[in-house]
């Protein structure tokens, strides 16, 4: 699943400009569901990743088979400026088969940085993860998050998926 609804992306030629180094914020909400603002149910890690678009923009990109690399939601100051697809994802982990929530939009980065991120930070959506992977499986599907930390439940030392983070250097 690469991005969106249903793991399709929605290729558009629109780009939220940003500056390096500058933050970016993304709401998890259903309101179909959900009937209050704070009334989100996922128990699990939230992850940000970004590729770097081919090319002049990001239209026509959907980001399948694209190589992303880890990231926190700041965007590193020293990012080379450039056109670039930002995956949010959050994971929900209170059944026994993690739940996948990505979402995807286009950013044109601005700034005088040059950096670009290396081999080590990139994956590939599908493909970034493993139902084995020790971040995306809690012991006991039953657990609480009022129920006290234990080693049992792989909640008091959690390993994240997915690659390392970069941070710009």
């Amino acid at each position: 699943m690469t991005c969106n609804f249903d793991g399709t992306a929605t290729p558009s030629s629109l780009h939220a400009p940003i500056e390096a180094g500058g933050q970016t914020h993304t709401n998890y909400t259903n309101p179909s569901y959900y009937s209050l603002p704070d009334d989100w149910q996922y128990t699990g890690p939230m992850f940000a990743y970004m590729a770097a678009c081919p090319g002049d923009s990001c239209e026509g990109f959907d980001g399948s088979g694209a190589v992303w690399p880890g990231y926190t939601v700041t965007i590193p100051k020293n990012l080379k400026p450039g056109n670039y697809l930002i995956r949010h994802e959050a994971i929900q982990m209170r059944s026994r088969t993690p739940m996948f929530s990505p979402d995807c939009a286009q950013l044109a980065v601005s700034g005088e940085g040059t950096a670009l991120r290396g081999e080590e930070y990139l994956v590939s959506f599908p493909g970034a993860y493993s139902l084995e992977d020790p971040g995306l499986t809690i012991a006991d599907s039953g657990i609480s998050v009022d129920a006290p930390l234990q080693p049992k439940w792989n909640t008091t030392v959690y390993a994240f998926p997915g690659p390392a983070v970069w941070h710009g250097e």
